[in-house]
């Protein structure tokens, strides 16, 4: 089922009470005021969601990265802190998740923890030939980054959106129930985030948001060599066409025919077929 924003509306609907001690421990970690949620895999733009709320808002992948981030919480889940934002706000909270094709994600998530992948500090990997660092990510490319939150969001939020209708010409979906309103958004269409938040944002929440792009590859230290690595890098067509047979459903149901055929003409460049 589609759904669409009422804003400025909070939910009339009584909702259940969490216990009183689950409640003392996010008011003791400061998680009682959380208002945004950006809950997204890793390089899908989920920093500069986070980055564009200025405050009342809290950025996780899954629960396992929510608990490994903040180790003295482990007896919380996101769901709690989720349904305790709609105790203290009357309203479901807005969660935000990006999705993003399968193989750029890769190579930007490689570089982002690239001092572990290559097991080097940077210090020496400026200095390093770009061919080892092609060698190392096709070493992993095969199984690599492969967890995917929306697969988590039916836990968090009750709505598991590979199960909902999804706009591919809009290039976003809007889903509200009793406990979220969850707006799912697709990274190849960011420069149409700031408009899209904004329209799905209550008046009173208007004021926390301002776009603010973060985390972004061309501004990182290793820019150059990023530059060089997708001039140079040809992934074996064996190992693309296992990770496209993998995320097959993921890009069908958010991508259109043509979206998908423009994909494959910037994978002719870094792909041996």
């Amino acid at each position: 089922m589609w759904f669409s924003a009422e804003k400025n509306r909070p939910s009339q609907k009584r909702v259940k009470r969490l216990s009183g001690g689950v409640r003392r421990e996010i008011q003791r970690h400061k998680l009682d005021d959380i208002r945004f949620f950006v809950l997204s895999s890793g390089k899908t733009g989920s920093a500069t969601l986070e980055n564009s709320f200025t405050k009342h808002v809290m950025h996780s992948h899954t629960n396992g990265y929510f608990q490994e981030i903040h180790p003295k919480i482990q007896t919380l889940s996101i769901q709690e802190v989720l349904e305790n934002s709609r105790i203290e706000f009357g309203r479901p909270p807005f969660v935000l998740t990006s999705i993003r094709e399968p193989v750029f994600r890769a190579i930007s998530s490689f570089f982002q923890n690239i001092e572990t992948h290559m097991e080097l500090k940077q210090e020496l990997l400026v200095d390093l030939p770009v061919q080892r660092f092609v060698e190392r990510f096709l070493e992993i490319f095969d199984g690599f980054e492969e967890y995917q939150t929306h697969h988590e969001l039916p836990l968090m939020g009750g709505i598991d959106i590979m199960k909902e209708e999804f706009d591919r010409n809009r290039g976003y979906g809007f889903y509200e129930n009793q406990s979220v309103r969850l707006l799912v958004l697709r990274f190849d269409r960011i420069s149409s985030w700031p408009a899209t938040i904004r329209d799905h944002l209550y008046a009173d929440e208007l004021e926390y948001f301002r776009f603010a792009p973060l985390n972004v590859s061309e501004d990182k230290w290793y820019s150059d060599i990023y530059a060089q690595f997708k001039e140079q890098v040809r992934i074996p067509g064996e190992l693309f066409n296992r990770k496209m047979e993998l995320h097959e459903e993921l890009m069908h149901h958010f991508f259109s025919d043509e979206d998908i055929a423009g994909f494959h003409e910037k994978y002719n460049r870094i792909v041996n077929r």
